[in-house]
């Protein structure tokens, strides 16, 4: 019932996302990476770079999430490494909340994520629930 419910949310965030909210793209080294900033208020972003001591902090979460791959709950099959999928399929949804597709070029999953920052502005994670495809 709970995998059900995960992915009814999925779904439904996944439509809310694509179709409805647009997307912003940043560029750096030639990777868009969409951000819907549209789901994130005006307060919560002040927050965010406050916290981050940034401008662009959905730009550094969407970088910090890329660069810790061992979040993901599932080992490689035949010899694959997991990964997240690509930079587009990170979305950062709030100040908290996270969904990114991951995959090993064999199975593939997505995961729901929990950030937060600490007074350092290092962001930590939590994997809320996941699933392979």
């Amino acid at each position: 019932m709970n995998r059900i419910i995960f992915n009814l949310s999925l779904i439904i965030i996944s439509l809310i996302i694509g179709f409805l909210i647009g997307h912003t793209f940043i560029k750096e080294d030639h990777i868009d990476v969409p951000v819907p900033d549209k789901l994130i208020s005006e307060g919560a972003m002040q927050s965010l770079s406050a916290k981050l001591r940034t401008e662009d902090p959905l730009h550094t979460i969407c970088r910090d999430l890329l660069a810790k791959p061992e979040l993901i709950p599932y080992d490689g099959v035949l010899g694959g490494t997991m990964g997240y999928l690509d930079q587009n399929n990170i979305r950062i949804l709030n100040d908290k909340w996270v969904v990114a597709r991951f995959e090993d070029g064999h199975i593939s999953g997505k995961m729901l994520l929990r950030f937060e920052i600490d007074n350092d502005s290092k962001i930590s994670w939590k994997v809320i629930d996941s699933y392979l495809d």
